[in-house]
Parts: structure tokens; sequence; C-alpha cells
């Protein structure tokens, strides 16, 4: 199982809104949306947040798709680490 399919599936088996979790989270529902179809994925700070909005352990989250997901939120980290760079070079 993917993380974006266990962000999808823990939400819809508690039986909340994407609004509910976003709002939980501090994150957008577009945000929430691109985790669960796999667009993105979230960053640790808040992967901890929806981990404790669920009561779980977040390498539950982690686990079996473990090596895939965290290429991931490197890859993602690396995204946002030169966006801050162009905007630095910028200024």
């Amino acid at each position: 199982m993917t993380l974006a399919e266990k962000i999808r599936g823990l939400r819809v088996k508690n039986g909340y809104s994407i609004s509910k979790v976003s709002r939980h989270v501090g994150v957008d529902r577009t945000s929430i949306y691109r985790w669960e179809e796999g667009i993105t994925t979230p960053t640790l700070a808040s992967l901890t947040l929806l981990a404790q909005f669920y009561g779980i352990d977040v390498r539950k989250l982690l686990e079996e798709d473990e090596l895939i997901d965290l290429r991931l939120l490197v890859k993602n980290l690396e995204a946002r680490v030169e966006k801050l760079e162009r905007k630095g070079d910028g200024v």
C-alpha cells in the first residue's frame, strides 16, 4: 500500500472530509487531495500531524513502501530548496 493510499484510507475509514483533515494539518484542501492522489508527498512535519490526528505512529504511514515514499519526500524537499534558492538569487 502506498503512502497516498494510506492517507486516503485513514481519512475515509474515519469518515473525515478533506476539509477537516486540512484544517488539522494546517494545509489547504488541494494539498490533501494531491497527497491522496500521489501527486505530491507531505513534509515530515505534515506527516507527523497526520499521524497525531489519526492516533498512530508516523512510522505506520511510511512502512512497506518506505523507500519509495522517502525518495518522494527527498524529491519534494529538493524542489522546495531549489525554489527558495532561486528566490534568494533574485533578491
